[in-house]
């Protein structure tokens, strides 16, 4: 067998065998190039950052140390604040606390100081992997003359690319809406009448109009005979309302009839007469030295006893027209129910009268009322308690129990006070529409 060489640059090797210079070579730069990358991060550095993005401190550190860092500037991650103070501490120490609080790490691979997330690996280095020249191979033969094929080796620039992949999980939510035909019912014929109306009587009674009449027996204290001044139950009182029903108030307009009756027994005697009457018959005189004595002549007569008696039975009256105007408020209501506060005020209009007064037992002959100054006008204050009863469907039962008092004298120059206090208790029915 006959051995063949091939000559290089430097040296000489045998067949199927690599050049020793690429060999150096290649070694050198493997054994060159991670102190090259370590030797940024063992340099020592003086910072302080307080809430500033991670990525600023970055490149802080990257201008101070000249270490070259790869990482994904669209990961949010990299805008967080972070807070360091270190002085003379080494980069890779300062590192490894900074991107702790982001949850990062970084792994050196060639010159680049690249920063993953703590959960995630970066890919495996690849290796220098030789590339065959562009050179055909050498065929060399051998004494057979079969043709070898000599490979030259050289060394190339491998760039090596990673990608950093961000999953996010993504939930998509929906709501079901299960429907559930609802059974079909017969439809009736004819829809059965309600006999009361459970709406529509509350709605009416909060708005809107309504008339009440009414009827009420009246005790007063009215007379006018001297010493005979006390309440009885001879009055009464007739009336009609309109009202106004703002929800649970109510204003009321009305007009209203009153008569005042004093009924009075007065019985008395007057005497006169029942002495005797001197009378003179005769006057003379006589002289006495130088004085004048009179002399009366007397006679006597009996008057006889007068005696007239006086006995009065009867019923004085008075009617008044009343023009009043109240308001009321509903303390307690339901469909069927209403308790009621009311106040207000009336004009009475003196109408007719008739009756005799009686100023004294001193008094030989009872005094006609159309002989007395009598008051026109009387003003007069009401209050009230009343409750609302629902028997029918627009129609209430309407009670109330009420106080007037009057203002004014009935009679200007009677011995005693005049003014009517009186009580009355309605009853009458409200109808609405």
């Amino acid at each position: 067998m006959r051995e063949t060489r091939k000559q290089g640059p430097d040296c000489m090797f045998d067949n199927n065998k690599v050049p020793l210079h690429v060999l150096c070579l290649t070694a050198l730069l493997f054994l060159i190039s991670p102190l090259m990358a370590q030797s940024g991060t063992q340099e020592k550095i003086t910072l302080t950052v307080q809430n500033e993005k991670l990525s600023t401190v970055l490149k802080q550190i990257s201008e101070k140390a000249n270490v070259n860092f790869s990482y994904d500037a669209g990961d949010p991650v990299f805008d967080m604040p972070v807070s360091y103070s270190a002085k003379e501490e080494k980069v890779d120490e300062a590192l490894q606390k900074i991107l702790s609080q982001a949850g990062l790490q970084y792994k050196l691979i060639g010159k680049q100081t690249v920063i993953l997330h703590a959960a995630q690996e970066p890919k495996p280095l690849l290796s220098e992997i030789p590339v065959q020249s562009e050179q055909p191979p050498t065929e060399v033969k051998t004494e057979n003359e079969q043709p070898v094929l000599l490979t030259e080796y050289v060394l190339d620039t491998v760039f090596l690319h990673d990608t950093i992949v961000r999953i996010d999980t993504i939930r998509i939510m929906d709501t079901v809406f299960i429907e559930k035909e609802k059974p079909q019912k017969q439809t009736p014929t004819k829809i059965k009448e309600l006999p009361v109306d459970y709406f529509q009587p509350e709605k009416i009674r909060d708005k809107g109009w309504a008339m009440g009449v009414y009827a009420a027996p009246v005790m007063d204290d009215f007379s006018l005979v001297k010493g005979q001044k006390s309440f009885s139950l001879r009055s009464f009182s007739l009336g009609v309302d309109a009202l106004k029903m703002l929800k649970r108030w109510n204003i009321t307009f009305g007009l209203r009839l009153t008569q005042f009756n004093h009924r009075f027994n007065q019985e008395y005697s007057h005497y006169d007469g029942g002495f005797y009457a001197t009378d003179t018959v005769d006057i003379y005189y006589t002289v006495i030295d130088f004085d004048t004595a009179w002399y009366y002549v007397t006679d006597s007569s009996w008057v006889p006893l007068e005696m007239r008696e006086y006995n009065y039975q009867r019923t004085n009256t008075l009617g008044y027209l009343g023009l009043n105007v109240s308001a009321s408020f509903d303390l307690y209501k339901s469909a069927k129910m209403r308790l009621y506060l009311k106040a207000g005020g009336q004009i009475d209009l003196l109408i007719y009268n008739n009756g005799l007064a009686i100023y004294g037992n001193d008094q030989e002959k009872a005094t006609d009322f159309n002989d007395m100054n009598f008051n026109k006008v009387n003003y007069t204050v009401t209050a009230g308690a009343g409750l609302k009863y629902q028997i029918a469907d627009q129609v209430d039962f309407n009670t109330e129990i009420y106080y007037m008092r009057y203002f004014n004298e009935v009679v200007t120059d009677f011995p005693e006070s005049t003014r009517i206090n009186a009580v009355g208790l309605k009853l009458g029915l409200v109808f609405y529409f």
